[in-house]
């Protein structure tokens, strides 16, 4: 790395104290890597959060009484989510 750079990072003693640039780069790269981590993390959650078109046939008696009242609760809940439904008179 110090050859790259073109510049001393650490003294080789033994206290081993850092180089003004060693601690320059090793408090950069722990930016770095936090930023990664919080990158990573906030893919994960849309991995958390069900997205995609939900289709529902319903019967018209639960989809007016049980169905169509959760949905509002429910796009809310999932905002990446889209509905398609429909509703089927029952023949009971």
């Amino acid at each position: 790395m110090e050859d790259r750079l073109g510049v001393r990072l650490l003294n080789r003693t033994t206290r081993g104290s850092p180089h003004a640039e060693g601690e320059a780069f090793y408090h950069r790269a722990q930016r770095i890597l936090a930023d990664i981590e919080e990158a990573e993390n906030e893919v994960a959650r849309f991995r958390e959060r069900p997205h995609g078109k939900l289709r529902i046939n319903v019967g018209t008696a639960f989809g007016g009484y049980q169905f169509v009242p959760a949905l509002p609760e429910f796009l809310a809940r999932y905002p990446r989510s889209s509905r398609d439904h429909m509703t089927t008179a029952s023949s009971t």
